[in-house]
């Protein structure tokens, strides 16, 4: 018996020691915290997008003709103003001079017949009225004097008829001399000076047209932008109305879908930051529309860049964040957050670490706003490679 109670003894005493060495041998792992604390960052929607050009030109001429120049080529940045094509236009300019011809002589008509006949116009008018008479009165007597004589067989059915018919040309240019007289006598009437004046406007209108083409020959661009394409070479016939000049203009938007969820956070107006290339640019929502893609059942919106953008290209895949407000609470460096199915952290309790399962809440950036942690918190930012829930540390610098 005394040896049992003796063997007892002994395993209790080597336990005791046991442990005390296992507690004795427990190391601590160094780590580097952060003090938590409130901060402000924007709540933000982030997006990926596509760039449009907000005008794609297409320069036409109005009329066809031979491509006497390029100004430009494919890919060219131009300005606003900038002459991009011309037509040749001597043709056109040969019907310009004949219609300004035109113009101007119905012009003529129209001034005379509004201030009236003049005294000289009237008597050249009446010299006429005589010299037609005279004529008449000529030719008169010599078809009485011609029947006579074909009455007695000397001269032919044809001699006669010729007479006969240089009688009635007569007549008729003595009748047509005499209107003149009386209309220069009576001067024009309304109606008279209502039909030159039409056949004047008709007149200028066809002037006008023919300066509209030569005008039209030469395309400007009315945007600034790109050149997108070139579809015709110099001294090809161009048809009209046919593009010859594309361009996309430098006023740039972005074109993306939000989800059903987001979709009822944003509004027109709202502030964006846009990241192409590494550069980031600023922009507003533009538009959004109010029914959802029949695919993905999200909602498309437009936004609008604030700058010209010259050297992106469409169709550039774009990074989007639509900023909604300021948000304060805890924000966490997303390097320092632990995942293994959970998010999580560690946090010093009482020199031990502390597993704490976390929310992620928001977005900005690298910055993530967090849910579960507490101002004044410790958080362990460094040595997280080699620490588990429970293990003992020591805070470094």
């Amino acid at each position: 018996m005394k040896k049992i109670m003796l063997f007892l003894l002994c395993l209790v005493l080597l336990s005791a020691c046991s442990s005390e060495v296992i507690m004795e041998s427990e190391k601590s792992v160094n780590v580097e915290v952060q003090i938590l604390k409130l901060e402000t960052y924007p709540e933000k929607l982030s997006y990926t997008g596509v760039v449009k050009s907000s005008q794609i030109k297409n320069y036409a001429f109005k009329s066809s003709g031979y491509l006497e120049q390029l100004y430009v080529s494919e890919f060219q940045q131009v300005e606003k103003g900038d002459v991009l094509a011309s037509l040749d236009t001597k043709d056109i300019e040969f019907q310009l001079a004949a219609s300004k011809n035109n113009m101007d002589a119905a012009y003529s008509i129209y001034q005379k017949a509004l201030s009236g006949t003049q005294q000289e116009d009237i008597n050249t008018a009446a010299i006429n009225v005589e010299k037609a008479r005279a004529v008449f009165d000529y030719n008169q007597e010599n078809f009485i004097n011609l029947s006579k004589l074909f009455d007695e067989g000397v001269i032919s059915q044809s001699a006669l008829d010729q007479a006969a018919l240089s009688l009635e040309i007569s007549d008729q240019e003595l009748q047509q001399s005499i209107e003149i007289y009386n209309k220069a006598v009576e001067g024009a009437s309304d109606e008279d000076i209502q039909s030159a004046y039409s056949q004047y406007l008709a007149a200028r209108q066809g002037y006008e047209a023919y300066q509209s083409l030569i005008n039209d020959a030469t395309l400007m661009s009315d945007v600034s932008g790109k050149v997108l394409k070139i579809l015709f070479d110099e001294s090809e016939i161009v048809p009209a109305g046919y593009p010859v000049v594309i361009v996309s203009s430098h006023n740039m938007t972005i074109e993306t879908s939000v989800s059903q969820k987001d979709i009822y956070k944003i509004s027109n107006g709202m502030p964006c930051e846009i990241i192409i290339e590494n550069q980031r640019y600023t922009g507003e929502i533009q538009s959004i529309s109010q029914s959802p893609n029949e695919n993905s059942l999200t909602y498309p919106i437009t936004i609008q860049l604030s700058s010209d953008v010259t050297n992106i290209l469409n169709g550039t895949i774009v990074k989007i964040d639509i900023i909604l407000n300021e948000i304060e609470g805890i924000w966490l460096d997303i390097k320092n957050i632990l995942n293994d199915g959970d998010d999580y952290v560690y946090i010093v309790e009482q020199e031990r670490a502390l597993r704490i399962p976390i929310q992620i809440r928001s977005i900005n950036n690298d910055k993530l706003l967090i849910e579960g942690l507490n101002p004044e918190d410790i958080l362990i930012i460094g040595g997280l490679d080699v620490i588990k829930n429970g293990s003992k540390i020591k805070i470094v610098e």
